[in-house]
């Protein structure tokens, strides 16, 4: 039940209008897949994105970590993801 008041108030705090920009960006993991990131990861890093370009002075930080079902590591799979080439 915790679990699920944490994701709703997380929801509902992340869907605010912000009234300063923020200094710090983070982004959860979730599930990596041999392909590359997941569907859910891939909208996560796409928001954080979207975010980064609205508040460029922020610092964007990805979380994750090696889980057991996990082709490769999250944080480094939403590095490649967010900075393709680099």
């Amino acid at each position: 039940v915790l679990i699920f008041a944490l994701f709703g108030f997380m929801k509902w705090y992340s869907a605010r209008d912000l009234t300063e920009a923020p200094d710090y960006i983070l982004i959860f993991g979730a599930e990596m897949r041999e392909d590359g990131v997941s569907p859910m990861l891939a909208r996560r890093c796409d928001k954080g994105y979207e975010l980064s370009l609205k508040y460029p002075e922020a610092v964007v930080i990805v979380s994750g970590w090696k889980g057991p079902g996990d082709a490769s590591n999250e944080a480094e799979g939403m590095k490649e993801y967010l900075t393709p080439g680099n």
